[in-house]
């Protein structure tokens, strides 16, 4: 199901059409990410706002998609996909993504 998950309505489309296709939902893995190898001084409003619709709103909106979904079943299980870079503390290139 082709799917952009920096839209909240695409992604719970994507919930439907798994449930429908399948007939449940056992596990929701969030892991798409975007980085951006730039100095921050050289970042730009929408190099700022590609990175955290991908990286923060498609993982907010896959918890949102997901989450009532496993209660109402009373159970499930999410995975949140996070990066090594999140724990490196010098990454200054990768520091919007970090």
């Amino acid at each position: 199901v082709e799917t952009d998950v920096t839209r909240r309505d695409d992604v719970f489309r994507l919930r439907d059409a798994a449930v429908n296709e399948f007939g449940a939902i056992d596990v929701w893995v969030n892991n798409a990410g975007r980085g951006i190898t730039r100095s921050v001084l050289e970042l730009t409003d929408d190099d700022v706002d590609d990175v955290m619709a991908v990286n923060l709103k498609s993982a907010l909106y896959g918890m949102q998609a997901a989450v009532p979904y496993f209660e109402g079943r009373r159970r499930g299980h999410l995975v949140n996909v996070s990066s090594f870079l999140g724990r490196v503390p010098m990454a200054p290139a990768r520091s919007v993504y970090s």
